[in-house]
């Protein structure tokens, strides 16, 4: 059996036995990334249709679909990667085991890392999530079709890149490392500012790293963005954290 490395955190890259495999346009791409989203499942020839064509499919999509899966499949195997691509019914599923795929890692590494911060072993839990997120190289799914499940699974991944993120940071805190990730949460919080765990951890980094003024700063800058963004005030969290700083607990 061929071996095959699918990457889906990022523009859509498949290697194989001869290295990269040349893929075909998005409607291709599209395929092969939701059917590498599903393994082991079968997807059915409607979700595909669904997939790559989103609400306006054209007519004659079935024989369209069958006809992308052919050219696919002849790239797959000029590039050394076998025939992955299997037909079952009612549709077709990627017969490659889940560690070949990029996602299915990120996934796997995070559950370890979660479960590693969850026992009291943030040293652990730091490894498994820097592994996890060293997988993504942009946006997840950057040149497949923009269609209703890619918007879904894109926001769904991001939203775990976010949270590793966030654990990673707060793992890097119990292993005494407040510098390094105040310095990394002053960008993030840029970027995300209605992040409310990240205000936190960002507090607490220039906290113990002997800036509580800082902190309290950050605190007040967290309040404004919310404030002005969303109409609400702090969390609970925010709150009791700035009352614990002033009081230099």
């Amino acid at each position: 059996m061929s071996t095959v490395e699918i990457r889906l955190l990022g523009p859509l890259q498949v290697s194989g036995d001869g290295g990269a495999v040349v893929l075909g346009g998005p409607r291709q791409r599209t395929i092969l990334g939701l059917l590498a989203l599903r393994v082991p499942q079968v997807v059915s020839c409607n979700a595909l249709v669904d997939g790559v064509w989103d609400t306006a499919p054209p007519g004659g999509a079935a024989k369209t679909l069958r006809a992308h899966i052919a050219y696919l499949r002849r790239g797959l195997l000029a590039g050394g990667a076998g025939s992955p691509i299997a037909t079952r019914a009612p549709g077709y599923t990627l017969a490659v085991p889940a560690e070949w795929i990029d996602v299915h890692c990120f996934e796997y590494l995070v559950g370890r890392g979660h479960a590693e911060a969850a026992s009291g072993s943030p040293e652990a839990a730091a490894a498994y999530l820097r592994r996890a997120l060293g997988l993504w190289r942009g946006e997840a799914l950057a040149d497949c079709a923009a269609g209703q499940w890619a918007q879904a699974e894109v926001a769904r991944l991001q939203e775990m890149r976010l949270n590793a993120t966030e654990e990673l940071l707060a793992a890097e805190l119990e292993l005494g490392r407040c510098a390094q990730v105040a310095a990394e949460l002053i960008g993030l919080v840029a970027r995300h500012p209605l992040r409310e765990r990240m205000w936190e951890l960002l507090m607490i980094a220039l906290y113990r790293a002997g800036r509580p003024g800082e902190a309290l700063h950050a605190y007040r800058r967290a309040r404004e963005t919310l404030a002005e963004e969303l109409g609400m005030e702090p969390g609970a969290r925010l709150r009791r954290l700035e009352v614990a700083i002033l009081s230099g607990e």
